[in-house]
């Protein structure tokens, strides 16, 4: 025991050591009803969120028995590609990487708790057992180290994900409907407004009150694209969409 102790303390695991304490440290106080389970969560979304607003020309081609062109002056808000999941703009290239390894898809503490058991145990080990202390060798094993250690808790977290995913937090603002396409339960002009169902990844549909854009309308039981969002009046602007 007190071998292990003073390899944890060792400074070639100082580091290490300093955050199991405050692991350890966070779990306890957890347990006792100090702080609660999600105290140190964050809005993962919204810290990658690319937070630039563009003015775009959206240009429409539909092909069917007619060909239709659609000039839509929009404003787009930046943000990851909501069919393909993928960032179509300047996202933090760390959260993404991050992201890979299950962060933001499992509570932060949880991750971070599996992260750093891990980096711990393979720091102490190798550097006792392999290295012998060695600064230099305790330098290299750093990098091999946190990417094992990423995907140890990857590999540990994957099981997990259904457990913490909440769907009613699928469409969290406007945002992240926008792009996304649904179906009209009634009519959807381009003066006044209908309704079109946005499906979820689970539990219900999303309700949205919807206008067309002008010179159009989304008859019920057809597919619409949200293109916009008005603020003011408390509408998605959509358009006709052919897969």
């Amino acid at each position: 025991m007190n071998e292990l102790l003073q390899a944890a303390l060792h400074p070639n695991n100082a580091v290490y050591t300093i955050l199991l304490f405050i692991v350890l440290l966070y779990w306890a106080t957890v347990f006792i009803g100090i702080l609660d389970f999600s105290s140190f969560d964050f809005d993962f979304d919204k810290a990658v969120d690319i937070n630039v607003d563009v003015d775009v020309d959206v240009d429409v081609d539909v092909d069917a028995d007619v060909d239709v062109d659609a000039d839509v002056d929009a404003d787009v808000d930046a943000d990851a590609d909501t069919d393909t999941g993928t960032a179509s703009g300047g996202v933090s290239p760390v959260l993404a990487f991050l992201a890979f390894f299950n962060l933001g898809k499992v509570p932060f503490m949880i991750f971070f708790t599996f992260f750093v058991l891990t980096v711990w145990t393979v720091s102490v080990l190798a550097n006792h057992l392999l290295f012998e202390y060695s600064w230099f060798w305790a330098l290299i094993l750093s990098v091999p180290n946190i990417l094992f250690g990423l995907s140890v808790t990857k590999v540990i977290t994957n099981p997990l994900k259904p457990i913490f995913k909440d769907p009613e937090n699928e469409f969290k603002n406007h945002k992240d409907i926008i792009g996304r396409t649904g179906t009209a339960q009634i009519l959807i002009p381009d003066q006044g407004f209908g309704q079109l169902s946005i499906p979820a990844q689970a539990g219900a549909p999303l309700m949205l009150k919807a206008q067309a854009a002008e010179g159009k309308q989304i008859l019920k039981g057809e597919k619409g694209l949200v293109i916009d969002y008005d603020e003011e009046k408390d509408y998605y602007l959509v358009e006709p969409f052919e897969e």
